[in-house]
């Protein structure tokens, strides 16, 4: 799924999934390791 994301590498907010996808929406950016994900959704 990670990958998925990553290769669309398109920052949607109505498709964001959950809180860390809507926030990085909001930067215009997507991480690109799960490491990342953890760090913004904390």
């Amino acid at each position: 799924m990670l990958r998925q994301r990553e290769t669309a590498a398109q920052p949607k907010p109505k498709q964001a999934k959950n809180a860390g996808d809507a926030n990085l929406t909001l930067h215009g950016k997507l991480p690109s390791t799960a490491d990342h994900i953890a760090i913004e959704v904390i």
